[in-house]
């Protein structure tokens, strides 16, 4: 029995032992991500250290040269390859995920890779036991038979091999490259153990590919300076925490102009916020979306006095931040289960910071995150109505205000307003979906739809008799900057079957060169058709006369703060009459909007209006009933 063991020493396993043994250190002290592929790897480090001890304990029995012993032997031999076997099975798993291979075929590889560890472990036992592989007489002497482990080995090897490189494509490459060597490695080291005739680090070569994944897949590495773990972590933090059904706290605080200029948060702040978390936070871990963006997540289990010691901490933060003359928003939530399950937190923390207060700690209480299901909801159907680009979606409303027309005493034109109304929420105002809209760049869609029930409704009141001089829609420069804006335009218009002059757009001007040059072309395109355009919001903002001139408006809209501005002093009005008759002399027609009163009214006439629009004559009101202000035509 001691002749077996002459070419074997214990260095290579208890090498193995002690490393597996770092790497289990590493990640409890480094932040890991809990995921099924994380719980794979960790069963292989567990197998690898069990293949040593059982490996280490059969060569200390067959060194003793016990016969009697031989028992012992068996169990520990049979239990060694069992382990190595296992570590290769789950090699198998974790490739399978970590390549996205189809289920089908996932199912098929899992079900064979099962009975292939099952079939070399009875073979290896009952090899044993029938003495056709591994056997010690009573003498003590051993028979080597036949070692079905290589073969093993080398099956479950070629197996991987195949799974890795047939889906490569479906992983970054060098991840792919870095695995591939590992195991070139892992080989090279058989052989030239072979070459001396050795046994003893069999187990060691398993440690390759366990260093690879370990560095490629699962390192998240510390922020030197705020001890931060990259922002991909957190996703598993949340889904690790949710399914254990364990609560915590996010603290999001966000330095805007580290932020936008690609700074870091200045260093002394890092350096007090790295230990006021270790002093005050246990089990917290700290994330970073960029340079001057950091998510706090602490375990609401391990801090009941969380509430207390962040107060601290916006203390110390606003001391400190205050000499450097940085400005910062600090959001601070419960966890949600609904927003856990969905692992939503980001798009949350975002839609909060943005409406959050610079410079104060801001609260998440239960009516903000109705809000922010309110949101979300606005975002699925927008996507939606998005999706289908449905012209006549219902969930698109169109509600008009009426315009007065000061030179025929009556109404005969409108604009027309956006308004949602979603099941849930019913009726949903510009000013909560214009900027979703907007973000996620939906406004074409509903710009489109806007004009079509326009349109549509136009041609109605037409075919009921009804003088309609025009409607106007609102355009942005969003819209504007559409390839096919025009062409999409044209199409609406003509589909409806109504004089292009029925319709008017409305534009807003623009600052940038290139959305100046852009507008023109858009209008020069249109204008032939004898449809009219609108300058919108004149008065705020910057105007620039000699871009207004350029463009071939038909009416000038001058904002409500103008109306308000006239009636402040003579001097505002005076201003604001010179501009008026200044646009009429070069054939523009005044329209003067928010118009609330008589006062507003007497004043805005004598400032050369010819249209007024605003509170004074309606509300805005669903389209429909515009035949309670138009007039049929005699």
């Amino acid at each position: 029995m001691r002749e077996y063991v002459i070419n074997y020493s214990p260095v290579g396993d208890l090498l193995t032992v002690a490393v597996c043994i770092g790497i289990i250190l590493l990640m409890r002290v480094a932040y890991v991500s809990h995921t099924a592929n994380f719980r794979l790897f960790r069963a292989s480090i567990h197998s690898l250290i069990l293949a040593s001890l059982t490996n280490v304990a059969f060569h200390m029995i067959m060194e003793q040269g016990n016969a009697g012993a031989a028992v012992w032997c068996y169990v520990f031999r049979a239990a060694y390859h069992a382990c190595l076997f296992t570590v290769f099975l789950l090699y198998v798993f974790y490739a399978l995920s970590l390549m996205q291979v189809e289920e089908r075929v996932g199912k098929a590889v899992s079900t064979v890779s099962v009975f292939l560890l099952v079939f070399l472990i009875l073979y290896d036992v009952l090899g044993e036991i029938f003495g056709y592989s591994f056997h010690i007489g009573q003498d003590g002497a051993v028979t080597r038979g036949f070692n079905i482990f290589p073969i093993g080995h080398a099956v479950f090897t070629v197996l991987l091999l195949l799974l890795i490189l047939n889906y490569r494509r479906r992983v970054y490459h060098k991840v792919v490259t870095g695995i591939c060597s590992s195991a070139v490695l892992s080989y090279l080291m058989l052989m030239v153990q072979g070459i001396f005739g050795r046994t003893s680090f069999t187990t060691a070569t398993f440690l390759f590919p366990t260093f690879a994944l370990f560095y490629l897949v699962h390192s998240t590495p510390y922020d030197i300076n705020t001890g931060s773990v990259s922002i991909n972590a957190f996703s598993d933090f949340v889904r690790y925490h949710h399914k254990r059904g364990k609560r915590f706290v996010l603290v999001s605080i966000l330095v805007p102009e580290c932020n936008v200029s690609g700074r870091r948060i200045p260093e002394e702040l890092q350096e007090k916020l790295r230990h006021f978390i270790r002093e005050h936070f246990p089990g917290g871990v700290l994330f970073r979306l960029s340079g001057g963006h950091l998510i706090l997540a602490v375990p609401r289990a391990r801090n009941p006095e969380f509430e207390k010691w962040l107060d601290v901490l916006h203390s110390n933060f606003e001391g400190d931040r205050s000499d450097t003359n940085l400005t910062y928003k600090m959001v601070f939530l419960d966890s949600v289960d609904e927003i856990s399950e969905k692992n939503d937190y980001l798009e949350m923390i975002d839609f909060f910071e943005d409406k959050a207060d610079e410079n104060l700690l801001t609260s998440v209480e239960e009516a903000d995150v109705e809000a922010y299901r309110k949101y979300r909801y606005i975002v699925k159907e927008l996507a939606d109505i998005h999706a289908k680009r449905d012209m006549y979606d219902p969930r698109v409303a169109v509600y008009c205000q009426p315009v007065y027309n000061l030179q025929t005493q009556s109404y005969d034109t409108a604009e027309a307003l956006m308004r949602l109304k979603l099941e849930k929420c019913g009726m949903v105002f510009p000013d909560q979906f214009i900027p979703v809209a907007e973000k996620f760049n939906y406004i074409p869609v509903l710009s489109l739809i806007i004009l079509s029930k326009t349109c549509a409704c136009i041609r109605s009141l037409l075919d009921e008799g009804y003088y309609v001089r025009r409607i106007s829609v609102n355009f942005s420069m969003i819209d504007v900057r559409e390839p096919d804006f025009a062409v999409n335009v044209n199409r609406v218009v003509a589909e409806n079957n109504i004089p292009y002059d029925k319709v008017a757009l409305e534009l807003t001007e623009s600052q940038n060169e290139k959305d100046f040059r852009l507008v023109k072309e858009r209008i020069e395109e249109l204008k032939g058709s004898g449809m009219k355009f609108y300058l919108d919001d004149f008065g705020t903002g910057y105007s620039s006369f000699e871009r207004i001139v350029e463009l071939p408006f038909d009416i000038i809209k001058f904002d409500r703060s103008l109306v308000i501005a006239s009636a402040t002093d003579i001097k505002a009005e005076t201003m604001v009459d010179y501009l008026a008759h200044m646009f009429s002399d070069m054939n523009y027609s005044v329209l003067y909007e928010g118009i609330e009163d008589e006062t507003d009214e007497e004043r805005c006439a004598r400032m050369c209006a010819k249209y007024l629009q605003g509170y004074k004559y309606s509300k805005p009101i669903p389209i429909e009933k515009l035949t309670e202000y138009f007039s049929k035509e005699k």
